[in-house]
């Protein structure tokens, strides 16, 4: 009797159905001699959501129907004005919502150790997260496609998804205790029996804080015409920081270095185009806590930086216009290394070397 695939993926229905409505307006305006750009609006979304499932009851395998609703209104408020004729300052103002994966809503359960002391589980429950969202910046113009830009911006998030730890009595699962392994049930046994015995259940949660993410962005485009035309160079760098706020589980948004940069090479003429980027990420945090049954468990990933190429050249007097391109990803065999919890605790470690991939296009 099973609740998966042949492959262990879980099996489950999701029937969505959402319902939303907006309303927009524009307007342009001048200030001070210069143009002032305004546009805003909000939206309505409502979603009427079911999820099935098959789960074990006593000896009989059954589907679990489960129903969720939900609404939301969404404003946003965008704002831009030409303080020069090189300068543009904008404002915005949004909130914004992000449903839940779907694959951590299947409600299902699995063990992931041969003690059946721990088992992952679906929540059909799991509300969307939602961002109130501000950002300031402005771009100056320097000439050609030439800009400096810069923006500041902060989101509050309520409601974020993260890994929670219940510990639920084994006959609370809906597992009948026969269809464990031999080993499974000596070791349910031995903690007192299917009437006794706990298990640590590992589920996606809506965070009880809030999530306060702030950071900066600054970006260069710089042509360099006056050594070489069509050469260029592009950069920009990104810092952000986040901070949990509130009792129960702290949310935090993963897979987000607090550190990030890119440089890029470039010179476009007679038809070729050819691109050299280098892009280094800070050390990140990849998962939420509670992994591996651990409640200070958390996956982090190493800094890693990687250099890429890319090419192209047109024959533009031909027919179809074809053009040949290459892309070299990972010039420099960059190795890519996990670490759980401690950082001389190797999680994953791969080394992926180079790819180069040569193509053609065109069209007929």
């Amino acid at each position: 009797m099973t609740t998966a695939a042949a492959t262990s993926a879980n099996t489950a229905n999701i029937q969505e159905r959402t319902w939303a409505w907006y309303l927009a307006g524009n307007g342009k305006y001048d200030l001070g001699g210069h143009d002032l750009r305004i546009n805003g609006g909000v939206r309505h979304a409502y979603t009427n959501q079911t999820i099935s499932g098959p789960s074990n009851f006593g000896n009989q395998l059954q589907y679990v129907t489960l129903k969720h609703n939900y609404g939301y209104y969404l404003p946003s408020f965008n704002l831009a004005y030409n303080a020069t004729d090189n300068i543009i300052l904008r404002l915005a103002a949004s909130r914004t919502m992000t449903r839940p994966d779907p694959s951590a809503m299947v409600p299902n359960t699995n063990f992931s150790d041969p003690a059946a002391e721990v088992a992952t589980q679906g929540n059909p429950k799991l509300s969307p997260y939602l961002s109130t969202n501000l950002d300031f910046g402005g771009e100056w113009y320097t000439g050609n496609e030439g800009y400096v830009a810069l923006d500041l911006f902060g989101k509050r998030i309520t409601g974020f998804t993260v890994n929670g730890i219940n510990l639920v009595p084994f006959s609370q699962l809906g597992i009948p205790f026969a269809d464990l392994t031999d080993t499974q049930q000596q070791a349910i046994n031995l903690r007192g029996g299917p009437n006794s015995a706990s298990v640590q259940v590992q589920q996606q949660v809506n965070a009880d804080g809030t999530l306060f993410i702030k950071g900066a962005e600054a970006s260069w485009v710089q042509p360099l015409d006056f050594i070489f035309k069509g050469l260029g160079l592009q950069a920009n760098y990104t810092v952000v920081s986040q901070k949990s706020i509130g009792s129960g589980v702290s949310a935090q948004a993963v897979g987000i270095s607090p550190h990030t940069y890119s440089t890029t090479a470039y010179w476009e003429g007679y038809g070729t185009s050819v691109r050299l980027s280098y892009t280094w990420n800070s050390a990140q945090i990849s998962s939420g806590a509670n992994q591996n049954g651990l409640p200070f468990g958390e996956i982090k990933t190493d800094a890693r930086g990687q250099l890429d190429l890319g090419a192209s050249y047109q024959f533009a007097d031909l027919p179809s216009k074809p053009s040949i391109t290459l892309d070299a990803i990972n010039l420099t065999k960059a190795k890519l290394r996990s670490t759980f919890t401690y950082d001389n605790a190797a999680y994953t470690y791969y080394s992926p070397g180079y790819t180069i991939m040569l193509g053609i296009r065109g069209s007929f």
